[in-house]
């Protein structure tokens, strides 16, 4: 699974908490979601994990919960906040 492969170091070397906590979700390209000091951080199946910015707790509640994930990333986050591939 993805979330095994995505390292810690990786995760702090770009700024993100020493312990990040992916959790898993099902869905077609994404892998796994964390929130953390309003930071969004998206791990892709195909291997990519993007940060975005400054990112509203409700924006990353409606991403948990959403029926269609990758409908509302590209809705309600692509193009609206900020982003930085970290992996």
């Amino acid at each position: 699974m993805l979330i095994d492969t995505i390292k810690k170091e990786d995760l702090v070397f770009r700024g993100c908490a020493k312990h990040v906590v992916m959790i898993p979700v099902e869905s077609a390209e994404i892998a796994a979601i964390s929130y953390f000091n309003s930071n969004l951080t998206v791990a892709f199946n195909q291997g990519s994990v993007l940060r975005y910015n400054n990112v509203p707790y409700d924006k990353y509640d409606g991403l948990l919960t959403a029926e269609n994930r990758e409908d509302y990333l590209d809705k309600n986050l692509r193009r609206r906040y900020l982003c930085e591939r970290i992996v």
